[in-house]
């Protein structure tokens, strides 16, 4: 593809971000997520002159891989200030504490970047898996800032679209202009070198989402947990990032389950403002529930056999003392799944549907080594559901499995550290 063509669809794309952004706002100020921290978007950061190392991650499922990199980073370089950047709110709020400075990513236009960017002095830009933002990468670039993907993610779809006659200049101009790329998986790296990456820039390095510690430390903690969290101590069936439309597979499997009487159910929604659309639904299905929010505020436990978890920041206490899960995402085209590896981290015996092509690497290892079940209707949740209210000998035997991806693949932080050092120093 000649320079001219190049310049020629990145100048539409430039001109898109500078037009296009003023008319998405009007449309994020009628949603409770798209609203908060707007201004941010726009580049209105209000930093002062600081140094910053900067993490970028899109939502939960990206910082979540961003964290351990973050503390251990933060251990070697205790005087540099961490800046962390996100696509959604929701991603800013996983980070709690963890950094020094939290931020939305601006619209991707020069414009707004250099509102927020112009007085930082960024020592180096790590950002997760799929971010590819071509006015960041050049602005950047101009500025000399080494850039570093971790846990990269370039699946067929991807290239398949980069490749387009329009589109692949673009992509191979951004390709070089990061500085490294740590592919996720073997698959992955092979993906960024076809669509331009220098092969010497990039290599298979794993995910550092499994480097992650636990937060909940040993069985004990987590029976504790248990019993804060229910009063009857029957096996424990976490539904985790519930998204829409996956209920009507879900909940009619759970109704029929609850017949059983021995099984018990922690349903939690992916967005806090869909808890009380679950909540209609849970009923419209006739199921008896109670809410985690009421219960904390009388600091009592659920009585009855199904808990909607609508608190924040408690889904993995759940995953500690389940015997199994549904990862959600994954029963509805378009969204590609949410990280099953909080829940693998504890030996919990999964299930997923089949529309996982962001976690595809993740899910496939799980599948191979027994850790995780397909489903694509009730039928097949029943299925499942009985060998988990049985405790069948097969969830232990998934349970064990699963941990044990989750503990064959750490290590890709330690990798990541040791290459920020040689292009920050």
């Amino acid at each position: 593809m000649s320079k001219v063509i190049i310049k020629s669809v990145l100048g539409i794309y430039f001109l898109a971000g500078l037009v296009l952004p003023p008319l998405t706002a009007l449309i994020f100020l009628f949603h409770p997520r798209g609203r908060r921290r707007i201004l941010e978007r726009f580049g209105l950061w209000h930093l002062g002159k600081e140094e910053i190392v900067w993490f970028h991650g899109a939502s939960v499922g990206e910082v979540l891989g961003l964290l351990p990199i973050i503390a251990e980073y933060k251990k070697n370089h205790p005087q540099d200030k961490i800046l962390l950047t996100a696509a959604s709110p929701t991603g800013l709020d996983i980070a709690k504490d963890a950094v020094d400075y939290k931020k939305l990513l601006p619209f991707d236009n020069v414009c707004w970047l250099k509102f927020a960017l112009d007085n930082l002095k960024i020592k180096a830009f790590i950002f997760g898996e799929t971010e590819i933002w071509p006015a960041l990468l050049l602005y950047l670039a101009r500025r000399n800032v080494p850039t570093v993907m971790v846990n990269g993610r370039f699946s067929e779809q991807s290239v398949k679209f980069w490749s387009t006659p329009l589109l692949k200049g673009v992509i191979l101009e951004c390709m070089q202009k990061i500085s490294y790329i740590f592919a996720g998986n073997k698959k992955y790296q092979d993906n960024f070198i076809a669509c331009g990456a220098l092969p010497n820039k990039v290599v298979n390095n794993g995910n550092s989402k499994f480097d992650r510690e636990c937060r909940v430390k040993d069985k004990e903690t987590a029976l504790d947990y248990k019993r804060k969290f229910f009063v009857k101590d029957y096996p424990v069936f976490v539904v985790g990032s519930l998204r829409v439309g996956e209920e009507e597979i879900l909940f009619p499997a759970i109704k029929e389950s609850l017949g059983l009487g021995e099984i018990l159910f922690v349903v939690a929604p992916r967005h806090q403002e869909k808890m009380n659309y679950f909540a209609d639904k849970l009923k419209d299905f006739n199921i008896s529930f109670e809410r985690r929010s009421e219960l904390s505020k009388e600091k009592k436990a659920c009585s009855g056999n199904v808990l909607l978890l609508d608190t924040l920041g408690e889904l993995e206490i759940a995953y500690s003392f389940a015997s199994a899960a549904f990862i959600g995402g994954t029963l509805v085209p378009k969204i590609g799944g949410h990280n099953p590896l909080e829940a693998a981290a504890y030996g919990v015996a999964l299930c997923m549907g089949k529309y996982r092509h962001n976690i595809d690497n993740i899910a496939d290892e799980l599948k191979d080594s027994g850790g995780l079940v397909d489903i694509e209707n009730k039928d097949d949740l029943l299925r499942f559901l009985f060998l988990v209210n049985q405790q069948d000998q097969t969830i232990q035997k998934m349970s064990d499995s699963a941990k044990v991806v989750w503990q064959n693949n750490r290590g890709a932080c330690q990798r990541i550290i040791e290459k920020l050092a040689s292009l920050i120093n």
